[in-house]
């Protein structure tokens, strides 16, 4: 009998984000520490088991079973499957693909669940005639949310009661214990997005002072311009929602100055265009280095 192929796996790490501006960001950010955009003119050439590395007649492609099985309803405007921007990244002989999802917000756990139940699938082992047994995918996974006004606990708590039961190890992470590894995943990990030198915040208190660096008359003509105009948000008793009014305010501080270089655009096509991020911004930021750091280890499990 002939000696069975070894198929080596595919490594991944999947990156599971709260919104399509975590995205965009995250894409930009490590697009610095040696990721590149991944692109190919046909789903079916992407790489097993995502595509099906140029096999036509191959059915196991995740992504393309993925759109298959998408129950499509043109009444639903902004619905769509749920499939990842993807980057890549050199590391020796191998690629480290970087698989970005937006999740719709942190409070849709069917979302993740749908994602984590995939790829708790794709990374068991697979036998067959030609092939030894081998894992298909060596994978990764990461939480990045906003802190907001919530401490670290509480975060990683959300994280833990909702899909401790499809990841158990993930009760192992803790506030001094941001990775840890599974059965299913070499590394598994949370990263929170916040103010520097705080225990609070979200991703525009990362963005925000980094585009307002040298344009800051911009920014204060644009909130002389939203305060003025009466800008605030409010809780259901209609009483004032301080945290929810200064959260929205960085938002339209973002979108309303990016409107001068592009029009139209929402944060996530600002975060991905404007001039006012650049290499140096994000080198010199305390945050965005952290990010890199976290992905950065997330790799050595790999």
């Amino acid at each position: 009998m002939a000696k069975k192929k070894i198929m080596k796996p595919v490594k991944a790490i999947i990156v599971l984000c709260e919104g399509k501006t975590d995205v965009a960001f995250l894409r930009r950010l490590l697009k610095t520490d040696g990721y590149n955009d991944y692109k190919q003119d046909a789903v079916y050439k992407i790489p097993k088991p995502f595509g099906l590395a140029g096999d036509k007649n191959d059915k196991g492609s995740y992504f393309i079973n993925k759109l298959k099985t998408y129950k499509y309803d043109s009444g639903r405007l902004h619905d769509r499957p749920i499939l990842p921007i993807i980057l890549r990244r050199t590391q020796g002989q191998s690629d480290i693909f970087l698989l970005l999802y937006d999740m719709n917000s942190m409070d849709r756990p069917q979302n993740y669940r749908e994602i984590i139940t995939d790829f708790n699938k794709l990374t068991l082992p697979i036998e067959d005639d030609y092939f030894e047994a081998f894992t298909p995918i060596d994978a990764a996974i990461a939480f990045i949310y906003d802190l907001d006004d919530k401490s670290v606990t509480e975060r990683f708590q959300h994280i833990q009661s909702n899909y401790a039961d499809l990841i158990p190890e993930l009760e192992h992470l803790s506030k001094n214990k941001q990775i840890t590894s599974s059965k299913n995943y070499k590394s598994i990990g949370y990263h929170f997005l916040k103010k520097d030198d705080s225990d609070a915040g979200n991703l525009e208190d990362i963005v925000l002072p980094l585009m307002k660096k040298g344009n800051e008359h911009l920014f204060d003509k644009a909130a002389d311009f939203l305060n003025s105009n009466g800008f605030i948000r409010l809780k259901k008793d209609k009483s004032k929602d301080e945290n929810k009014t200064q959260s929205d305010l960085k938002k339209s501080l973002i979108g309303t100055v990016g409107q001068l270089e592009h029009s139209g655009l929402g944060n996530a096509d600002i975060f991905k265009l404007t001039a006012l991020l650049n290499k140096d911004k994000l080198k010199n930021s305390s945050q965005c280095q952290a990010i890199i750091k976290f992905f950065s280890d997330m790799r050595k499990g790999l």
